[in-house]
């Protein structure tokens, strides 16, 4: 039994489908999706479509995220003040461009699950962890160990941090796949993983896919994202060519370049001034 384990596509069509069309995923027995299917890169709509459509083809298992917690949200209550710029401009643009369908598809996905298989063990998946979607499991750490402690299953495979790992603990191991559209790495290109049954053990293999990103570039332009989330969009860019976590950092540059002026606009809330700043101090532009 061979199954594909994907995570963090972050709407980056070109990745997914680069992945698919790989030769090691052919033949694949099922598929495993841990979440954050969209925001970030360009036509949303795109990205959604390719995943309903394979889950109506082959088996396969989903998460809901919490890229797309924060867009049920913003439908539900309407609360955020989203609006096109640096901070939120990338969220509302992929909020408008899926549809009312599109975003239930998303609401009825758990957010983490055990999955049983017939002659084979069963296997734990969380987007961040069981007991948040934003929680943080790296190699190491102490939450990590926990989580493999409390785990039922001696496999737990989890995304959100868009690092890709092996970890292992009391005979247990701890899987991220890797981003498949953000990867957070000293190279650029798309990362997966496979499961392989062995001798009644699921063994992880972990890949780095190159792809042609001049697509998903001209993409950003062609579609508006770039100028509605103008230095965001920029931060995702150059992630995307090196591989490095950008836009997190920007973001606190940006903060802290913002603080003393003390605007009264919201502790989350970042004026243009000072993301171009923060960009031009990093090299972004």
């Amino acid at each position: 039994m061979k199954l594909a384990v994907f995570s963090d596509i972050h709407s980056n069509f070109s990745a997914l489908e680069a992945c698919l069309a790989d030769k090691r995923i052919q033949a694949m027995d099922g598929f495993i999706f841990l979440g954050d299917y969209v925001t970030d890169c360009p036509y949303p709509q795109h990205t959604t479509a390719i995943i309903r459509r394979l889950a109506k083809d082959v088996p396969c298992f989903l998460l809901r995220g919490n890229r797309e917690d924060y867009l049920l949200d913003y439908e539900q209550s309407g609360a955020q003040d989203w609006s096109y710029g640096s901070n939120r401009g990338s969220l509302l643009y992929t909020y408008e461009n899926l549809t009312k369908d599109d975003l239930q598809f998303y609401r009825q996905l758990p957010t983490h699950a055990v999955l049983f298989f017939r002659g084979a063990p069963p296997l734990t998946i969380v987007h961040g962890s069981a007991a948040a979607t934003r929680e943080l499991l790296l190699p190491g750490r102490e939450n990590s160990r926990a989580a493999l402690e409390e785990c039922a299953t001696a496999l737990l495979l989890c995304g959100h941090s868009h690092k890709q790992f092996v970890f292992r603990h009391q005979g247990k191991q701890l899987v991220n796949p890797g981003s498949v559209g953000l990867p957070i790495s000293e190279t650029p290109g798309a990362r997966f993983a496979i499961l392989k049954l062995q001798d009644g053990v699921w063994q992880p293999e972990l890949y780095c896919l190159p792809y042609d990103q001049t697509p998903l570039f001209s993409a950003f332009t062609q579609s508006g994202l770039l100028e509605k989330a103008h230095i965001w969009s920029e931060c995702i860019i150059a992630s995307l060519r090196t591989g490095k976590d950008v836009a997190p950092s920007c973001a606190r540059l940006a903060r802290k370049l913002a603080a003393p002026a003390q605007h009264g606009d919201g502790p989350e809330y970042i004026p243009e001034q000072y993301w171009l700043a923060a960009a031009q101090q990093l090299g972004v532009l």
